[in-house]
């Protein structure tokens, strides 16, 4: 899990919803599902601090 320091208000997190993709691509996340038979994963990332957040999501 990816996680900025709640006093790092410079921390971009566009970069950091990108990296929670990343994050749950290189840990293969989905595996599971689509060895199920499964065909359409929605992965999503999401950063926030305080009221902004931001949404980044990926389909296989």
């Amino acid at each position: 899990m990816f996680r900025s320091n709640r006093r790092d208000e410079n921390a971009d997190l566009n970069a950091l919803a990108k990296e929670a993709l990343l994050q749950i691509n290189e840990k293969k996340y989905d595996t599971e599902l689509l060895d199920t038979g499964i065909t359409a994963v929605h992965k999503i990332g999401i950063a926030f601090r305080g009221k902004n957040a931001v949404v980044k999501k990926d389909r296989n």
